[in-house]
């Protein structure tokens, strides 16, 4: 098995496995928050990954509460269009779902929030590494922009019944 990283990744990490070493893990089941950013260039093809953060096994994403991806302008007409997914570090450890989140979002051709397409995101648990990440679904992008996220997850959750 070939392991993959994302094409960009934010500043600090190497877009190397060395990267899950850096995963805030906190198996207690706390919600956690990551937040950031990641330059995106102009000229970015279709197809590119862009690593938002990386996780490891067990984590799971905590509803719409505090959920937000904020992507600049990144195309001077109408023609980028960008996906929310999960990629996974290699095959063995989980199935690559480039739109788990949301599938060809049209924001970035004037700028606003991602919002999230459906509800199986909310329910997934991850199997493996691998990094939350945005796809240039149709592109290239024309101007260099960025991405800024902050999301709340979390790690060995118990299952609530009623």
């Amino acid at each position: 098995m070939t392991d993959t990283f994302p094409d960009i990744v934010p500043v600090g990490f190497q877009g190397d496995y060395t990267d899950f070493n850096h995963v805030k893990c906190q198996r207690s089941g706390d919600v956690r928050r990551t937040a950031g950013d990641v330059s995106i260039p102009a000229a970015t093809a279709t197809g590119k990954i862009i690593g938002l953060f990386p996780f490891n096994s067990g984590m799971s994403f905590v509803g719409l509460s505090g959920y937000n991806f904020y992507v600049a302008d990144l195309d001077m007409g109408s023609t980028v269009t960008m996906s929310l997914g999960v990629q996974y570090q290699n095959t063995g450890q989980g199935t690559t779902n480039l739109t788990l989140i949301e599938s060809a979002s049209t924001v970035a051709q004037s700028a606003g929030y991602i919002p999230p397409t459906g509800t199986s995101w909310q329910e997934y648990v991850t199997t493996g590494n691998g990094w939350v990440v945005a796809s240039i679904t149709l592109g290239p992008t024309t101007t260099t922009g960025s991405i800024t996220y902050n999301v709340p997850f979390v790690y060995d959750q118990p299952l609530l019944v009623a």
